[in-house]
């Protein structure tokens, strides 16, 4: 234990003294002061039932978190009156918190069938049932951050009378999560200097947008190029000529020491991303009143990925004893293992038109490569289950499989695990039985 206290004092004090420690540290600190600085006001309801009204049209649907933005619109005139509270005739359940009442009235009939086709992707082959009318009109609200939503058809006017022509719809619209409601919310930034109004998204998909903005890209992108850049020097310094003798005269064999090193650097990996999103999910709660544990969770994702690709830059290292090929051998096999999932996912998808036998090759090469991609997806999805409704989720990700049951958990950490396992192995048997 005592040999293992001092490698892990080694690799710390060898991380504390490399700049770019010290930039990403700086960076992180840059970031909670941000989110110490940034406040939001949820739409008024009222206000965001009548916007959603009148995007009834409009159907946007999205490629993942950060994937891009397809935008569909249809024209359709309609009138909407003024947002009103729940009265016992309109035969809404109760107990719903927050409910307000709307009625719209379509001009046209055809206009709710052109809505129907538009978010079932344009499929003309099956005909539109009453439900599925009903059910559109819904989801477009629940899209909008209400829920639970009831739609009712009204079949002619409380007097009797008929309704006018075209077909009103009488909607009620719980708001059980105010900053999910999408229309005139407000968010100002750097304590107040600056402030826009979110048309287009919540407050609630906005603060977790940007909480997972930080997990992939500051952690998950940048921060993993700076750390294993740190990192990857270790064994070439240990190596150098004159280092590894007095290295050897401590009381600890070469196996050991390779994986002492290995492990000294994840704890100290997993201990930073502890520390910088415990800073920024303390500075977000304090400030917005939104946030929690999922921030301070992604530190795990992503010193998985730092422990999957760190032990190519220790064999690298090793064998060239060179800390920038060292680097570029981690760095590599990321961008591979990224690659990998594009090619796949582009031949799922029918637009790489490849035989059976390439698609076979690129199987086989992502069951031996770490699944970064999957690990990082843990990352949004835990953002996003913690503080978003199913309605909100699915429109932040569109349906991309993206959420931790869609993959087997044993399948990705198992095999990630063999191959930093087989790296690090390989890495101590060629310093075992190298004479240096």
């Amino acid at each position: 234990m005592s040999a293992f206290l001092a490698v892990v004092g080694d690799v710390w004090r060898e991380a504390r003294d490399k700049r770019v420690v010290w930039v990403l540290g700086l960076l992180g600190f840059g970031i909670a002061l941000f989110f110490a600085g940034t406040s939001v006001a949820p739409a008024d309801p009222d206000a965001a039932l009548v916007s959603t009204s009148r995007k009834l049209g409009s159907v946007t649907r999205k490629q993942g978190m950060f994937g891009p933005t397809t935008t569909a619109s249809i024209s359709i005139e309609l009138e909407v009156g003024a947002p009103r509270a729940p009265l016992p005739e309109d035969d809404f359940p109760l107990g719903i918190d927050g409910m307000r009442v709307v009625e719209i009235r379509f001009r046209d009939v055809s206009d709710v069938d052109q809505m129907c086709r538009l978010l079932r992707g344009w499929r003309f082959e099956v005909p539109i049932a009453p439900d599925e009318r009903r059910s559109a009109i819904e989801s477009r609200y629940m899209a909008g951050g209400f829920g639970p939503v009831f739609a009712r058809e009204i079949v002619a006017d409380d007097d009797g009378e008929s309704a006018g022509g075209g077909t009103r719809w009488r909607i009620g619209a719980g708001v059980e999560r105010p900053l999910e409601l999408v229309g005139g919310a407000r968010a100002s930034f750097f304590f107040g200097a600056t402030s826009t109004t979110l048309d287009r998204t919540s407050p609630a998909e906005l603060l977790a947008l940007v909480q997972a903005g930080v997990a992939d890209q500051l952690a998950g992108f940048f921060g993993l190029i700076m750390l294993i850049s740190a990192f990857a020097s270790a064994l070439p310094d240990l190596l150098a000529k004159g280092s590894f003798d007095l290295v050897l005269a401590r009381p600890v064999g070469r196996v050991r020491l390779v994986l002492y090193k290995y492990v000294a650097a994840v704890l100290f990996v997993l201990l930073f991303w502890l520390l910088l999103f415990g800073a920024c999910a303390v500075a977000l709660r304090c400030a917005t009143g939104f946030g929690g544990f999922a921030l301070v969770r992604c530190a795990l994702p992503c010193t998985l990925i730092f422990a999957a690709l760190y032990p190519a830059a220790l064999l690298v290292g090793a064998l060239t004893r060179h800390a920038t090929l060292a680097t570029l051998g981690a760095l590599g096999v990321w961008s591979t293992a990224g690659g990998v999932d594009t090619f796949r996912e582009l031949a799922a998808q029918g637009q790489l038109p490849i035989g059976p036998r390439w698609l076979a090759v690129l199987d086989g090469v992502h069951h031996v490569l770490p699944k970064c991609g999957e690990l990082k997806a843990l990352n949004q999805w835990a953002l996003a289950s913690e503080h978003l409704s199913q309605e909100t989720m699915q429109r932040m990700f569109g349906g991309v499989a993206a959420t931790a049951g869609e993959f087997d958990s044993w399948y990705v950490g198992g095999t990630t695990a063999v191959f930093a396992a087989v790296l690090v192995a390989l890495t101590a048997w060629f310093v075992q039985r190298r004479d240096w």
